[in-house]
């Protein structure tokens, strides 16, 4: 499954395909426990993951 997710983001990764797909699920990863324990406001869900999508296009 994590080949998967690598050769997703091969487009926008360079040579860095593997490296970018690990930072990007931690920080999925972090979002989603931090989320669960509502330790994040719930109002900024959409802006936290609107700035995740434009940093990475």
């Amino acid at each position: 499954m994590f080949g998967e997710f690598i050769a997703a983001l091969e487009p926008l990764a360079d040579d860095r395909d593997q490296t970018l797909a690990e930072v990007l699920w931690r920080v999925l990863h972090g979002l989603a426990a931090l989320t669960c324990g509502d330790r994040l406001r719930a109002s900024h869900h959409k802006a936290r993951l609107d700035l995740l999508i434009a940093r990475l296009v």
